[in-house]
């Protein structure tokens, strides 16, 4: 395997995604916006809490961006092999992280609300819609797959979403107490691990079927003397 030497273009996307983001941070000190102690230390440490806290999401987090970037290396290895099934992993990729922005940053429980004055219901709305449009679009690829852990990833999602919509201070939740979140968010992670196995699940079937893959291992097979 032959060294890789980066060209122009990793070089600008990887240094300059970077250095934007890192302008973003300046010009929200210089408009006084926010510190830099504020933006780029842990969370934790901000807040003065227990390392951690919140330790359920995080790895939540994790596992959003371990699926996205299953997708997005599905899509790009389909794309190059001409094989069928990479705008479905490409828009697998974009909705994944869609998710983990809006779990990252609690879009539709504050920001959305704040900034755009857009109720979290909406947002719920918003979301369900594109996630739709995927799977009908997507229909026969995802059968052809199996979407077993799919589907069950959309039945946590649901049932998380549905026990965050239910008053606190009504039936069924009212003497529930603490209980709440592990239910809400314990449903919501593993709904994120199973959207995972699935992508993980797909990415494969579809990789292994390439003729390109099947190729390859032809060729790496030892040739035995009749």
């Amino acid at each position: 395997m032959s060294r890789f030497i980066p060209s122009w273009p990793w070089l600008a996307a990887a240094f300059g995604t970077a250095l934007l983001v890192l302008a973003l941070f300046v010009a929200a000190k210089l408009l006084g916006k926010a510190s830099f102690e504020e933006l780029t230390r842990d969370i934790s440490a901000v807040a003065g809490l227990h390392p951690l806290a919140g330790i359920l999401s995080q790895l939540g987090l994790m596992v959003w961006s371990g699926a996205a970037a299953i997708c997005f290396l599905a899509a790009i290895f389909l794309y190059r092999a001409g094989e069928t099934g990479a705008g479905f992993f490409f828009s697998g990729g974009l909705l994944t992280t869609c998710l983990l922005l809006d779990d990252a940053f609690m879009f539709h429980e504050a920001l959305a609300e704040w900034y755009l004055g857009i109720d979290e219901k909406l947002v719920y709305i918003g979301l369900a819609l594109v996630t739709l449009t995927w799977l009908c679009a997507y229909r026969r690829l995802l059968l052809a797959v199996g979407p077993f852990f799919l589907l069950a990833a959309l039945a946590m999602f649901a049932g998380s979403i549905g026990i965050d919509l239910m008053p606190e201070n009504k039936p069924p939740l009212l003497h529930l107490g603490d209980w709440r979140s592990i239910l809400e968010d314990g449903a919501k992670w593993v709904g994120i691990v199973l959207w995972l196995t699935f992508q993980l699940q797909a990415s494969l079937a579809f990789i292994e079927k390439s003729p390109r893959l099947e190729g390859s291992r032809s060729a790496s097979k030892p040739r035995f003397p009749a």
